[in-house]
């Protein structure tokens, strides 16, 4: 019943609007007759009367129009929006259309006539610019508070005759086009030829930490003339994550000795490793508990049985290596911006230091370490960055195949 009503009030308003407009144009060319034959009256009349009927259609039928046109778009992916050059060239092209209705004057019409023309190939260019438009934002996975985070802005143009001009792009929190309040534009592309892409790096910081939403993007453009601005938004749902800005435990100024500074922070971090590595040698070497980890590790069953308590040593032996992880990530981060994948390179290194140096010899570890961070420091300035990794994975290679178990290791037999 309620679609019968609409349907029933669409038809009218159609019937009254074409009547309205046959009215006007009928009007229209019976005073342009009249003043050809040279009745002026009838031409006073008649073009009073399609004044009078232009009136009565911009009063009832462009409202309705531009209601539909607005629920149209505010269904669909655009948006216009009159710029103040658009909205002064509406009042032209308004003041015009008075003038040229009141006196009839053939040339006012064409200037009517070449400023519409001016808007409709203005609505029609920026509307074409935003068609097939493809867009991807890049950006990396752990940003900080205050720190500028780079943002790589990439707009595909697949159609294969048309360029697109002036495009705008911004972030937007809304699934509308309409612009985020705290992401502002980000990119701005003066041309995409057809069938290319370009690419744009900007970088924006944020002041606050937390989760950003994003639902997609949104493109503008201007062109040709600045009095239409389209909008498109294109649907792409994300997150931007912003982690608290890190607070690294600094220890003051650096160490000058001959001409070379030290940073004090980098000598109380190597204070601190050479303290733990001899607290955990002397743990394992002199005392009760260092003893029953030894022979847990080398025999567990026969450990069992001389009265070790196999389950007590494994916690205790988690419980330090808890310990010893966590001061190694306080002073890592030290060094370091903090992210869930900071540790991944320490811990290479330490399982490379493990199997160059052997297991069961801690001050063999040690020597390995400061060996293999000299070698890789080597191989850094002489071969380049790149390289220094790649060259103590050589060096594990040849200790594998010379020495198994490792420089400072010993040959075992098991018997089976």
């Amino acid at each position: 019943m309620f679609r019968l009503l609409q349907q029933k009030k669409s038809l009218r308003f159609i019937l009254i609007s074409a009547l309205l407009t046959v009215a006007a144009i009928g009007a229209a060319m019976i005073s342009a007759a009249a003043t050809q034959i040279g009745k002026n009256e009838l031409a006073s009349v008649g073009s009073k009367a399609a004044l009078g009927l232009a009136l009565i259609i911009v009063v009832y039928v462009v409202p309705r129009l531009a209601r539909s046109v607005r629920l149209e778009y505010l269904r669909s992916d655009y948006s216009i929006h009159i710029s103040n050059a658009g909205l002064v060239f509406c009042a032209v092209i308004l003041t015009v259309t008075i003038l040229s209705l009141s006196s009839g004057n053939n040339l006012l019409y064409l200037v009517l006539a070449v400023l519409l023309a001016t808007m409709f190939v203005s609505w029609v260019a920026s509307r074409l610019c935003l068609g097939r438009l493809n867009i991807s934002l890049r950006f990396p996975d752990h940003n900080f508070v205050d720190d500028s985070i780079p943002f790589d802005v990439t707009i595909l143009n697949r159609r294969q005759l048309f360029p697109a001009f002036s495009l705008a792009v911004a972030i937007s929190e809304h699934s509308s086009p309409k612009p985020s309040r705290d992401l502002t534009e980000l990119a701005y592309f003066p041309i995409i030829p057809a069938g290319t892409q370009a690419r744009m790096r900007i970088e924006r910081s944020f002041a606050k930490r937390g989760i950003y939403p994003v639902s997609g993007f949104v493109i503008g453009t201007k062109f040709p003339f600045g009095f239409i601005e389209q909008r498109r938004f294109i649907e792409a749902p994300r997150e931007i994550a912003i982690y608290p800005l890190p607070q690294p435990l600094a220890a003051g100024r650096d160490l000058e000795v001959g001409g070379v500074h030290i940073p004090y922070q980098n000598i109380l971090i190597l204070v601190v490793s050479l303290a733990l590595m001899i607290a955990v040698a002397l743990l394992l070497k002199r005392t009760r508990m260092g003893r029953a980890v030894r022979a847990t590790a080398q025999n567990r069953e026969a450990a069992q049985l001389m009265g070790v308590r196999v389950g007590t040593i494994y916690a205790l032996v988690l419980a330090l290596s808890g310990a010893l992880a966590a001061i190694s990530g306080i002073m890592i981060s030290s060094l370091t911006t903090l992210s869930p994948t900071m540790g991944a390179d320490p811990m290479l290194k330490a399982f490379i230091i493990c199997v160059v140096a052997g297991l069961g010899n801690i001050y063999g570890a040690v020597v390995s370490a400061l060996l293999l961070g000299l070698l890789e420091a080597i191989a850094q300035y002489v071969v380049g960055v790149r390289f220094g990794f790649a060259t103590l994975l050589v060096l594990v290679i040849v200790v594998l195949i010379w020495r198994p178990y490792g420089l400072f290791g010993h040959r075992q037999v098991v018997r089976l």
